[in-house]
């Protein structure tokens, strides 16, 4: 079962729970684990109609192990919990084939106290509310923006796009933090006709 699908805070902190335990039952001393969820849509409006709209959503682990004095990392994209098994315990595996290094260690817990609770306003509460339709529309208003302000303009391509970041960072020797934020951006392209049949390009962000 790959416990994203529901996608809340909550479900992702079990995971990284389940996880840390079951590394510990199959030989880690210590882990660090980064369960993330990244959601990307992009509008791409060209020459008077849309040429693109996509959207991806990309769930991932991190572990970091450290076992017998040695240390190494992981990823993976597969959440299903019969797949993490397997990861884990082949990373396991892997990590014990290293040489040591004594000075690879998770921080000090002292480290973890007394850290600031302010909300840092990395995630806009609106994100959720925008629509399909706003998206295109933003990008059309960019593209119409440009359309028609010099006669040179051979082609238009302008753009909108969003993303959404969320993840629970969990440490066995007892950090447990999550972090979220989204993002905006809004550009455009365009192609001209230049001197001696050459088309010159620019863009900006």
């Amino acid at each position: 079962m790959d416990f994203l699908n529901k996608g809340s805070e909550t479900n992702k902190t079990e995971l990284a729970y389940w996880a840390q335990k079951y590394a510990k039952q199959n030989g880690a001393d210590n882990t660090s684990i980064v369960i993330s969820k990244n959601r990307s849509i992009n509008v791409d409006y060209r020459d008077d109609k849309i040429d693109q709209l996509k959207e991806s959503t990309q769930n991932s682990l991190w572990i970091e192990i450290y076992a017998g004095g040695r240390y190494s990392s992981h990823s993976t994209n597969d959440l299903r919990k019969e797949s993490l098994e397997k990861f884990i315990t082949n990373a396991i595996a892997m990590t014990k084939f290293l040489g040591e290094d004594p000075f690879q260690s998770l921080p000090d817990p002292a480290l973890y106290q007394g850290r600031p609770t302010a909300d840092l306003q990395l995630y806009d509460a609106n994100y959720s509310k925008m629509t399909a339709e706003e998206r295109v529309s933003r990008a059309k208003e960019l593209h119409d923006l440009i359309k028609g302000r010099d006669p040179r303009l051979i082609s238009i391509t302008s753009g909108f796009s969003d993303s959404h970041y969320e993840n629970t960072h969990l440490k066995s020797n007892g950090f447990e933090g999550n972090y979220e934020n989204s993002s905006f951006s809004w550009g455009a392209s365009v192609s001209l006709r230049g001197e001696d049949d050459k088309k010159p390009e620019g863009w900006k962000y």
